[in-house]
Parts: C-alpha cells; structure tokens; sequence
C-alpha cells in the first residue's frame, strides 16, 4: 500500500486563538490573549478599582460606600495609596482584614476579586504552558535528529549490505541462500526507511526539516540507488539469474514502486524547492522498475 501523508497541525500560529470549546467568548478571547497583554489588563483594572474606591472613600462616604479608614485620612496621596493597597490585595484574594468595603463598595470588590483571580489564573496556566512547551519541542527536537541519525544510518547499511552480496556474487560468482536472504532483507529495509521520510514533514510546526538535512537524505536515497543498480550490474556480469529469484525480484519491484510514491509525496510536502534533485531519483526508481 502507498503510505498516505498524515494531517498536519499547527500549534504555534501567531495569531490568537479563540478556544472553540469555551461557550462564553469574552473568556475565550482573555485566554487567547498574550501573556505580557494579560498583565496589563489586570494592572490596569487594579489602578481602576483603587480610583473608584478613592472616589466612593472621598465623595461617598456619607452613605455609606467607601472604605474603612480611608475617609479620616487627609492627604489625598496617602488616601490613594490606600485605595490601591486595598484594590491589590483584593485583585490578589490577599484579603488582610485591615481595611474593609462598605455598601457599593462590596459590590466592587466582589467583581474586582473574581476578575482578579481569573486573570491571574490564566497568566499562571500561560507560563506553565510555556514551560511544557519549551520541554515539549527539546523532546522532539532531540527525537527528530535521532530518527534523522538512523534513517541515513540505516540506509548506510542496505548499501554495506549491497556491497557484501556483490563481492560474494564476485568471488563465487553465484548467491547462496544466505545472500539471497540478505538481498531482500535490503530491498525490504529500503521500503521502510523509504516510509520513514515522509514522517520528517509531520511535525507540528516545531521542528521543521531544514535543507541541508533534506540534501543529505536525498542524498543518501540516490547513493542507495546507485549501489542497487551496481549490484545488478555485478550479478549480470557473474552471468547470476537474478531475475529468476522470484522473493528478490518481488521486494525490487516493491521497492521500486514504494520509492516512486514516496516521491511524488516528498516533493508535494518539501518547502525548499529541490526539483533537480527529485527529478534525478524518479528517473533512478523508473531505470531500477524497468529493469525488475
């Protein structure tokens, strides 16, 4: 079967977003918000309550809506201060008791209180979020050079072990079962590592395959290919019915096959426009199934 390209997603888009799942917008769009955004809404809905309990504390408190203490104090600056001291330490949940809200006062702190925490909670999540996330693509990054290391690795060996069939080939100038054996477990890890590529493009956006890397695995599949074509030309010229080997002749032609679905997807899914190169491994594939 021809492996199919897998969904890919995109989890770090610069742009805000809404979380479908929230049924109130108003807190989906908070969520959405950037965390150094966020602080400012909240520092600036402190300094907006402490203004409205200063005013209640200096206009109202004759009936009975301001703060406690703060109508005895005459200097309008200390007065302030203590308005904003108790609008942080509601907005915190802090609540020391010395101070106190009376009438529509209550009502303010109680808002200011639940938004407070609300937007507090959001900007502790954030930065939690952030950390997992930086841990998050270390363990990928790492988990991508290592399936890159072993993808070049393994087609390294299907060439090492191309090399051992053709000097057997050459100094016995016939394949034991043995080599046969050896000879389809190459065209078979060759269809898997072949796989394998298209992995290197599903990523979540945050390990991107660069070009040098895609070079060296474009690289690699053309040096693999090269090597079976010279393994066929060694066995030809040992005068070895290769062709008669049905299993061997069978993994070719997979192989040959897979390779060229490979490419049509691998070149869909490359961003960095290595045409010449592609092109050269399709004419490769098509000279190896013609010759299957």
């Amino acid at each position: 079967m021809s492996p199919k390209p897998k969904k890919r997603y995109n989890m770090h888009s610069g742009m805000r977003r809404k979380h479908p799942s929230i049924k109130w917008p108003f807190l989906g769009h908070l969520i959405g918000l950037p965390s150094s955004v966020l602080f400012g809404i909240w520092i600036l809905m402190v300094l907006s309550f402490a203004a409205a309990y200063f005013l209640l504390s200096s206009f109202g408190n004759a009936a009975g809506h301001g703060i406690t203490s703060l109508p005895a104090i005459d200097d309008l600056w200390t007065r302030f201060g203590d308005a904003l001291y108790f609008s942080i330490v509601t907005a915190t949940t802090v609540g020391y008791g010395d101070l106190t809200p009376l009438g529509f006062s209550k009502a303010l702190a109680g808002g200011e209180a639940v938004l407070g925490f609300l937007i507090l909670a959001i900007l502790i999540s954030k930065f939690v979020s952030h950390k997992q996330e930086i841990a998050l693509y270390n363990v990928h990054k790492l988990a991508f050079q290592n399936a890159f290391f072993k993808t070049r690795e393994g087609f390294y060996i299907v060439r090492r072990d191309c090399d051992a069939v053709a000097a057997h080939a050459k100094t016995h100038r016939a394949l034991g079962d043995k080599s046969w054996s050896n000879l389809c477990i190459a065209y078979q890890k060759g269809q898997t590592l072949l796989e394998g590529i298209l992995d290197f493009y599903d990523d979540f956006d945050w390990y991107n395959i660069d070009i040098l890397r895609e070079r060296l695995l474009l690289e690699s599949v053309g040096r693999t290919l090269d090597r079976f074509a010279a393994l066929l030309d060694e066995l030809d010229c040992e005068r070895i019915a290769w062709r008669k080997h049905e299993e061997s002749v069978m993994e070719l032609q997979n192989f040959a096959q897979l390779g060229k679905e490979v490419l049509q997807q691998w070149k869909r899914l490359s961003p960095h426009r290595q045409g010449k190169s592609f092109a050269r491994l399709v004419q490769s594939f098509e000279k190896l199934a013609q010759r299957a």
